[in-house]
């Protein structure tokens, strides 16, 4: 019994957009709040893993470089934890095009005028029995309904069928 190897299932190819679908998919996003993230995947073929763990400090906007150093994962039982990739070769620099450039930096400065307006209001309504989860984002550091709605903004955009992401609580 212990001679005994048992098959390892057939890898399946990577599902890859055509470039008429990656032109729709942009094309459709151009005013999701997530159009950075989609532009980035296309452009750098970054795996979800890659993409949903990517930070800040991982982003070299005057070398036009990423790097990927962790990924975000989601483990049964306890939701999305952060990781360092799997192989050497998984842990490297990226570099980007002027595109990508440019729509992550828009999408940063959007970022930071949200952050500052929603922690200005969570300050002037902070009390002690304060939500951290509310029903709008006034109401608590992440909004229920922004992040009940993320998974569908993401699963369906257009009639195209992306990969489900496990997004990390940030972007609620």
């Amino acid at each position: 019994c212990d001679a005994v190897q048992v098959p390892r299932p057939a890898k399946k190819p990577p599902e890859i957009l055509t470039q008429d679908q990656a032109n729709r998919l942009l094309a459709v996003t151009q005013q999701d709040p997530l159009h950075a993230l989609w532009l980035t995947a296309i452009t750098t073929g970054m795996r979800k893993e890659e993409l949903a763990g990517l930070r800040w400090a991982d982003v070299d906007f005057k070398a036009k470089t990423i790097q990927v150093n962790q990924v975000a994962l989601t483990v049964y039982k306890k939701g999305v934890i952060m990781s360092e990739p799997k192989t050497d070769e998984s842990r490297r620099t990226i570099e980007l095009s002027n595109v990508t450039v440019q729509a992550l930096k828009r999408h940063k400065e959007k970022q930071e005028k949200i952050q500052y307006a929603l922690v200005a209001q969570w300050i002037e309504r902070l009390t002690s029995d304060q939500m951290v989860v509310g029903s709008t984002p006034a109401e608590g550091i992440c909004s229920r309904r922004n992040a009940n709605q993320v998974p569908d903004r993401i699963y369906s955009i257009g009639d195209l069928s992306v990969p489900r992401f496990a997004m990390p609580p940030s972007l609620c």
